[in-house]
């Protein structure tokens, strides 16, 4: 395992060029593998994913420039993923995060894609999730579960709703409700870890 810092002139997450072993430091040629820890932060210059990319976590903490999310790309991340609310995260209908281990999301306000849970972890959130103005965005909840710790997960308005799922229809699904709130959403195959816990009144 090894520390991966965006360099200041930024570049592509899969482009080798663009990643240095310290802050603010030259690069050293190696882009992030699963295994490597990603930090973006206030020496780290623009950054796109354009191809599918991953990481061992994903820590914005500091970061004050764009991370581009390109369409139909997917970012894997086997841990926690932190964005901050001075960035500046730009993904499309179609991008997608694919949390990969049980781990914590924390959007830092950012609107967010189509997120894919993988077998047998569960993803907590952070503080709340709005997903970005699109009638398409899933939140999949593959053969994983989701935890809402307390917080408020959303569509992105009436119509621009949130649909949670599962990889196979008629293969159920569990949310942890944890005094959650849902608002703007759908649900197909989806349970509830309690039903006197599950707040559906924003839901439209």
């Amino acid at each position: 395992m090894a520390t991966r810092y965006l360099i200041a002139a930024g570049g592509d997450w899969t482009t080798a060029a663009s990643w240095s072993a310290t802050s603010g430091g030259l690069t050293d040629n190696a882009a992030p593998t699963a295994s490597d820890a990603v930090i973006l932060d206030a020496n780290s210059g623009q950054c796109t994913i354009s191809a599918s990319s991953v990481g061992l976590s994903l820590d914005c903490t500091g970061y004050t420039n764009t991370l581009t999310h390109d369409a139909s790309r997917t970012l894997s991340i086997s841990g926690s993923i932190t964005m901050v609310s001075g960035m500046t995260y730009t993904p499309q209908a179609t991008s997608t995060i694919s949390p990969l281990a049980t781990s914590t999301i924390t959007t830092g306000g950012k609107l967010m894609p189509n997120v894919n849970i993988n077998a047998g972890i569960t993803v907590t959130l952070g503080d709340n999730f709005t997903s970005m103005a699109s009638k398409a965005i899933l939140m999949n909840l593959g053969f994983g579960g989701l935890n809402l710790n307390g917080q408020t997960i959303s569509g992105n308005s009436v119509t621009n709703r949130l649909l949670f799922n599962t990889s196979a229809i008629g293969t159920t699904r569990t949310i942890t409700i944890a005094s959650g709130i849902f608002a703007n959403s759908d649900f197909r195959d989806i349970t509830f870890s309690s039903a006197s816990n599950v707040d559906l009144s924003a839901i439209t």
